[in-house]
């Protein structure tokens, strides 16, 4: 199982200390100054890497680190990539994310004690992956057939929640799993359209048979076969399983019949160009009945079938019923219990006891609006617990971006005062460079400028 990173940055002091921090890690740190080196170092090793960090500006006239996620998705398609950015703006964490970046981090005061977090997940979701394949191999060959109790509800866990919201959800899903039409999962990216979709494959007939991602966002110019997708035959003579996240050795090991059923989630159906869906439309109908099609996208697709952007027979095909997943500032009242599944979840990664946050720390993300939804709630509780020892979790050890969200995005999170106390805390961190500190919290200089005024002012 290979431990080596492949880093590409053009600071050479940037690499550096990426790179040291990483090899404290017990990480092997291979390093690129441009993304095309990157790749070529990629191509001659077959991208035989744990994983990739690439910068997103490597200067003018150079490739972007977006540009050779497009070339990772293809070729590497299971390579997990890391996009580091001095500046990223919502818009290009959105398009990282659709064009299949793992990650996207700011390169800000915290860099340094985040980047070797999610190193550690990817690291510690392969080895998970590798046991179950090596348990897989030692039990009988019908292993598919083998039902966990209460299956269903585990699959429920990745849409956690007693509101009136979730419950009614989750009813829904039920349903719609007796069924075998196409369905259209809508929401924000983060509020669980993936899971809700697989919910509904794993409960349904077509539980025990292939589960199949395209993500839409990552095709460029080609549409795959359906009937061919990810390597797997579903013209109802074989299938093998192929779950998007899957490597090419589970592919190998896993690879009995089905019964010609499939379920083919396709994932951000919005960014398909006009060429994209007209070809998409040729494959969907050349697929047998036994292969069921749910989509997921960012909108019902209703506003751009007017405009003549999205194709209304298209729609017609994947959107037989449409579900509409809240996000989380709208359930607010679901936080408590997904900060102790999240909590439990990061405990067990770091082999800790169980955390808890403090009557102040939970009071602040009630306040803060989360617009990454439930990926921005599991990344703030994970980021906490690798700071913090076991026991409960203070205030002041979530990240300070979390302690000064925007008014008008729900209540506010916190008093006044520990507001600026959390402004504070981030110009000391900035060693008093006024214009770091305010990037890293993201707000302006003159708001980090009237919180020292106003400490100053109680004498505080």
């Amino acid at each position: 199982m290979s431990s080596r990173i492949l880093l590409a940055d053009d600071q050479p002091d940037v690499r550096s200390y990426l790179a040291g921090i990483l090899a404290q890690g017990g990480y092997d740190v291979v390093e690129a100054e441009s993304a095309e080196e990157a790749l070529e170092i990629l191509t001659a090793e077959d991208g035989s890497f744990l994983g990739a960090i690439l910068d997103v500006d490597f200067g003018q006239d150079k490739m972007r680190g977006t540009e050779a996620v497009d070339v990772l998705r293809l070729q590497w398609p299971y390579l997990p990539c890391i996009l580091l950015s001095s500046s990223g703006t919502t818009e290009e964490v959105v398009q990282s994310v659709r064009k299949g970046a793992t990650a996207f981090l700011e390169k800000g005061l915290y860099v340094g004690e985040v980047l070797p977090i999610a190193v550690g997940q990817i690291d510690y979701v392969r080895r998970l992956r590798s046991d179950l394949l090596r348990a897989r191999a030692e039990i009988r060959p019908d292993w598919r057939r083998i039902r966990i109790p209460g299956y269903s509800s585990i699959e429920h866990l990745a849409l956690i929640g007693k509101s009136a919201g979730m419950t009614q959800l989750r009813d829904q899903l039920t349903q719609l799993a007796t069924e075998s039409g196409s369905v259209l999962f809508v929401g924000e990216p983060g509020s669980g359209r993936k899971h809700a979709a697989a919910s509904v494959h794993f409960m349904g007939v077509a539980g025990e048979s292939p589960l199949i991602h395209i993500h839409c966002q990552s095709l460029d110019d080609r549409i795959p076969s359906l009937l061919t997708a990810g390597g797997a035959s579903l013209d109802g003579q074989s299938a093998r399983k192929e779950n998007a996240s899957e490597t090419a050795e589970e592919a190998e090991t896993d690879s009995s019949s089905s019964e010609g059923r499939a379920t083919v989630v396709l994932c951000e159906v919005q960014a398909l160009s006009s060429d994209q869906q007209d070809r998409l439309l040729e494959e969907i109908r050349k697929i047998p009945a036994t292969i069921r099609i749910l989509a997921t996208a960012t909108s019902d697709l209703q506003d751009p079938v007017s405009g003549g952007v999205f194709r209304k027979d298209l729609r017609d095909e994947i959107a037989g019923k449409c579900v509409n997943l809240s996000p989380l500032r709208e359930r607010r009242e679901d936080l408590p219990e997904l900060i102790a599944h999240f909590s439990t979840q990061a405990s067990m990664a770091l082999g800790r006891s169980p955390i808890k946050f403090s009557d102040e720390a939970m009071s602040a993300f009630s306040g803060y609006p989360f617009l990454g939804n439930l990926r921005e709630l599991r990344a703030v509780i994970e980021q906490a617990a690798f700071h913090h020892g076991d026991g409960e979790i203070e205030i002041f050890s979530l990240p300070p971006h979390v302690l000064v969200s925007e008014e008008g995005k729900g209540e506010p999170a916190v008093s006044e005062n520990i507001r600026r106390r959390a402004y504070i805390e981030a110009l000391s961190a900035a060693s008093g460079d006024v214009a770091l500190a305010a990037t890293a919290l993201g707000r302006t200089e003159d708001e980090i400028r009237d919180a020292v005024v106003g400490m100053a002012t109680q004498g505080k």
